[in-house]
C-alpha cells in the first residue's frame, strides 16, 4: 500500500541525494549545479503537512537539527525533535533511532 506523500519524498530524496536511481540533477550547459533544496523541502513540507508523511517528518527534523541548508530550513533543534517524536510514536524506526 502506497503512503500518501512517498512520491513526493522520494523525489526529495532523489534531489538531496539520499537515493540514487539515476535521477538526473538539474544541468546547465553540462555542468551539474548544486541540488535544489528550496524545491526539496518545498517537496518534503507538502507531503509532511497536507498527506502527514511521517518520513518527510524525518528527514525535515534532520535538516532543522543540522541546520544545513538554511535558509530553506530553519535551524530549530526543538522542532526538530518534535518531528522525530511524532514520527517515531507513528513507529517509523528511523524516527526512533534519532531519538535513541
Amino acid at each position: 500500500k502506497e503512503v500518501p506523500g512517498s512520491e513526493e519524498v522520494e523525489l526529495a530524496e532523489e534531489i538531496l541525494g539520499l537515493r540514487h536511481s539515476g535521477f538526473k540533477q538539474e544541468t546547465l550547459d553540462g555542468v551539474v549545479h548544486k541540488p535544489n533544496y528550496r524545491k526539496a523541502y518545498a517537496l518534503l513540507q507538502n507531503s509532511k503537512q497536507q498527506k502527514e508523511n511521517d518520513k518527510a517528518n524525518v528527514l525535515l527534523g534532520y535538516a532543522h537539527l543540522t541546520g544545513e541548508h538554511e535558509p530553506y530550513v530553519s535551524h530549530n533543534t526543538s522542532l526538530a525533535y518534535e518531528m522525530f517524536d511524532k514520527a517515531a510514536k507513528a513507529g517509523l524506526p528511523s524516527a526512533q533511532r534519532a531519538l535513541a
